[in-house]
C-alpha cells in the first residue's frame, strides 16, 4: 500500500511497519485485528495507550514476528473511543 500523508489530527495505524507482512493468524481475525479490537472495548483507555497495548499485544501474539506501526499528528488533547465511566 501506498503511504498516507495524515493531514492533523489523524493517526495512521498498520498492522505491520512497511517492508513486513501482516499474520493473518489461525481463526476468524489476525493478530492485529483481534488485539485491536480488544483493546478497543476497553473504557477509559486513551488513544495513544490503546495503540502502545496493541502493538504490545501483537509483538507477544507473533512472537515478536509482526510489529504494528503508527505515525500521524494528533493534538495534545486526550481522546477515548470509551471513555472512563
Amino acid at each position: 500500500l501506498a503511504r498516507i500523508e495524515p493531514d492533523d489530527g489523524t493517526l495512521v495505524v498498520y498492522a505491520a511497519r512497511e517492508g513486513t507482512t501482516a499474520d493473518d493468524g489461525d481463526g476468524n481475525n489476525s493478530p492485529f485485528a483481534r488485539a485491536f479490537a480488544n483493546r478497543l472495548v476497553q473504557p477509559g483507555l486513551e488513544l495513544t495507550k490503546l495503540v502502545g497495548f496493541v502493538r504490545r499485544d501483537v509483538l507477544s501474539a507473533t512472537n515478536k514476528g509482526q510489529e504494528p506501526y503508527t505515525y500521524g499528528s494528533l493534538p495534545p488533547e486526550d481522546f477515548y473511543f470509551l471513555p472512563q465511566p
